[in-house]
């Protein structure tokens, strides 16, 4: 795993169903960023990220991903964004956006214990950025 992560605020709302999370992240000194996310997402459906950048920001368009270890059986894990990250960190601008499912929007249920958040084609060394996660409960 290369970069950090700080959880900066964790607040639950609405009678407890809704939740926001907000990460302070910051890639490693080579601009590599993959980590384990700090906090339990399980049980939770995601519903929508921001996403934004800080003082040294990352290079424009990277792509954002959140993905479960591989289920029993499986070879590889399943971006639980749907490739909506992609080119969703930007270098001057807040951006909003939802998961999909099949190609739809939709609120993505999250069941497994442990999550690996990353960005890709990031090439500024140790760039900094936020992201939210907007989630709701699991009924």
């Amino acid at each position: 795993m290369a970069g950090t992560i700080n959880t900066i605020r964790d607040i639950t709302k609405d009678r407890g169903n809704v939740r926001e999370i907000t990460f302070a992240c910051k890639a490693h000194t080579d601009a590599s960023f993959s980590v384990t996310c700090p906090v339990s997402l399980q049980y939770w459906n995601l519903y929508m990220v921001k996403t934004w950048p800080g003082g040294t920001a990352p290079k424009d368009a990277s792509d954002l991903t959140i993905t479960a270890a591989p289920a029993d059986g499986e070879t590889h894990a399943d971006d639980v964004l749907g490739a909506a990250g992609t080119d969703q960190i930007d270098n001057t601008s807040t951006l909003n956006f939802v998961p999909l499912i099949g190609g739809q929007a939709a609120a993505v249920p999250l069941v497994s214990d442990v999550y690996t958040i990353a960005v890709a084609n990031n090439d500024v060394n140790s760039a900094t950025f936020f992201i939210k996660l907007i989630l709701v409960r699991s009924l």
